[in-house]
């Protein structure tokens, strides 16, 4: 077996592998064109057939993220994902990152072991849940889109959010250092939302389409002075993706301070499982 970079020869064959994941469900054929125009994406070739794949992004200088690690399903166990993972890990460190990171579910105890096995240390839990069926309602007009980065990176970078997510802001199972670069997109695209009262701002929310699945958006930060104004939050978010005719909201609450008060509005835990777990590994 061979362990090297995807060719768009592969991606029939990528596509069946994909074909038995979660029961027939796999974000991965949605992100394949994307992920091929960006480079990082690995197959494993045995015999001439691909048995399995994994990607590693860049998401900011000398930050890289893995993910996507797939086997054909008739060949698991047998040694594939370990030997592309380990290839993944070399070429990553190839590029001499300032840091490394992947995230999985706590379910996934073989991942797991084979995750620390590498060299990888956990940073931080989360905890998923979602919103279903939102209901348009008449939410507060304090709340308003905003084009002016000042006052977003002070608050965010000062945030009781990033505190206590250890620096991430999480969007569809990708956790990415909060950098002014980053920031300033969301501003661009109108993703940034104050909560004004009285001239001051006591509230921000950062509300962006998932990454790969139409009928959802997502709250990636939110944070308030009061836990009444994170209900106003959590209201506009909820209003705001039935004006859009989304169907669920996913939130990764980074403590359970907020998992809390995200189940106070209704949000619960969509699956079996509820934590999702960031590792880390820095390079020497």
């Amino acid at each position: 077996m061979i362990c090297r970079p995807a060719k768009k020869k592969d991606r029939q064959q990528i596509l069946e592998i994909t074909a038995d994941t979660w029961d027939g469900w796999d974000y991965v054929p949605l992100l394949l064109n994307e992920w091929f125009r960006e480079n990082g994406l690995f197959v494993a070739e045995r015999d001439h057939e691909v048995v399995g794949i994994t990607k590693t992004t860049m998401l900011s200088a000398g930050e890289l993220w893995l993910e996507g690690i797939r086997t054909k399903k008739e060949l698991r166990g047998q040694g594939i994902g370990k030997a592309l993972a380990f290839y993944q890990l070399d070429e990553a460190l190839k590029q001499h990152p300032r840091v490394i990171r992947l995230s999985t579910a706590e379910v996934n105890v073989e991942s797991i072991k084979l995750i620390e096995k590498m060299g990888f240390s956990l940073v931080h839990t989360f905890t998923y849940l979602e919103f279903h069926n939102p209901q348009q309602s008449e939410p507060t007009a304090r709340i308003r889109e905003t084009k002016d980065a000042v006052p977003v990176h002070r608050i965010i970078s000062g945030s009781t959010f990033l505190n206590e997510s250890r620096g991430f802001i999480p969007w569809s199972w990708i956790f990415r250092e909060s950098t002014p670069q980053l920031l300033s997109s969301y501003i661009a695209s109108k993703q940034c939302f104050l909560y004004e009262d009285g001239g001051s701002i006591s509230g921000i929310l950062l509300l962006l389409p998932h990454r790969y699945d139409d009928n959802k958006i997502e709250v990636s930060l939110i944070e308030a002075s009061e836990s009444q104004i994170l209900d106003h939050l959590f209201a506009f978010a909820i209003n705001a993706a039935a004006l859009q005719r989304k169907k669920e909201i996913a939130f990764f609450s980074p403590s359970e301070r907020l998992e809390t008060l995200a189940k106070k509005v209704g949000f619960f835990y969509p699956y079996d499982f509820s934590k999702v777990l960031v590792y880390e590994l820095v390079p020497s």
